[in-house]
């Protein structure tokens, strides 16, 4: 009877603790958006006033900007894998990459990885070829990401102080020290053996490491054009200002990405997106485009996925979603 008392309890123990898990991340997004509201209900007479006027052209050159990115990161990942040896058609890798997109919608931020894992086992490669790939792409992403910010703050208005511009000089070098795989996996491998799995093995150049920084680097600079042409198709900013737009594009989404408490950075995203743009424009139309942001990044998404499906059917058809019976 103890026996069973015991299983009972460690059962009621985890249903607790996700209980308690699913409760916090709710209170986070709860509390992001109620901020983000009362600020909007604050200054409704301000955008009621505002003579709002969206320029279609503009928005339909972002959505295909933002697509063209999307598919800039499925080409990105898939170079990752040729690069370790593993061959995957361009196709195959862009359904994949995309179809692993959904995991970012559910908590924490390792479903998509898990997707592209499981997926690529399927196409018999193994799990820690893509994990590599995946471990890889990550790091790159973040850290062309926080380099791209630092690189903006140098225009940002307030030059009263050099600090940015030290920042810049001070931070980015120790960022750059990551290209090599030696400093990488000295970083990685510990907190991969806390997650109990095996240790990161990259047997990769600095030189293909350094093509791959460059590669992400364009990455954001195709995300950042295309952030631009949004708020311009709602708010009409100055063209000098992209560097800026484009800085705290990246950051907001590297922190939103690094919270893993909730799924996609749900309101984690918004409000740091909401509070940067701030700075240069008023506070309420910051959080109309961080909010529609949101919209308009998870419409393309789903475009992006839909054309891959419509690209290449077959491709998709075949992929055994549900592994061999």
């Amino acid at each position: 009877m103890p026996f069973y008392k015991g299983i009972v309890k460690k059962l009621l123990l985890k249903s607790a603790d996700k209980m308690v898990k699913k409760l916090l991340q709710l209170l986070i997004i709860i509390t992001i958006f109620f901020f983000l509201g009362k600020m909007l209900y604050q200054d409704w007479g301000k955008i009621s006033s505002y003579q709002w006027e969206i320029e279609p052209t503009k928005l339909i050159l972002s959505v295909v900007g933002l697509l063209i990115a999307y598919f800039f990161g499925a080409f990105g990942w898939g170079q990752i894998l040729r690069r370790i040896g593993s061959r995957l058609s361009y196709s195959r890798g862009a359904a994949i990459w995309f179809v692993s997109l959904l995991g970012r919608y559910l908590p924490g931020s390792i479903w998509s990885a898990v997707g592209k894992i499981y997926l690529c086992e399927k196409e018999g490669i193994s799990k820690s070829k893509t994990g590599v790939s995946v471990i890889l792409e990550q790091a790159y992403v973040l850290i062309t990401g926080m380099v791209v910010f630092l690189f903006s703050l140098a225009f940002w208005h307030d030059r009263s102080s050099l600090h940015s511009l030290f920042s810049i000089f001070f931070i980015c070098p120790v960022l750059l020290i990551f290209l090599h795989p030696r400093p990488l996996t000295a970083v990685l491998n510990p907190v991969l053996k806390w997650m109990k799995k095996a240790p990161l093995v990259i047997n990769l150049s600095f030189y293909t490491l350094l093509k791959t920084f460059i590669f992400y680097l364009g990455y954001w600079a195709v995300f950042g054009i295309a952030f631009f042409l949004f708020i311009d198709s709602i708010y009409k900013i100055e063209f000098s200002k992209i560097v800026i737009t484009s800085g705290i594009f990246a950051v907001s989404f590297v922190i939103g990405y690094i919270t893993i408490a909730v799924p996609s950075g749900l309101g984690v995203r918004e409000g740091m997106l909401s509070l940067l743009l701030s700075n240069y424009m008023p506070a309420a139309v910051a959080i109309i485009i961080s909010l529609g942001s949101r919209v308009w990044i998870t419409a393309v998404e789903l475009l992006g996925i839909t054309s891959v499906f419509m690209l290449n059917r077959k491709s998709l058809n075949d992929m055994p979603l549900r592994g061999k019976g």
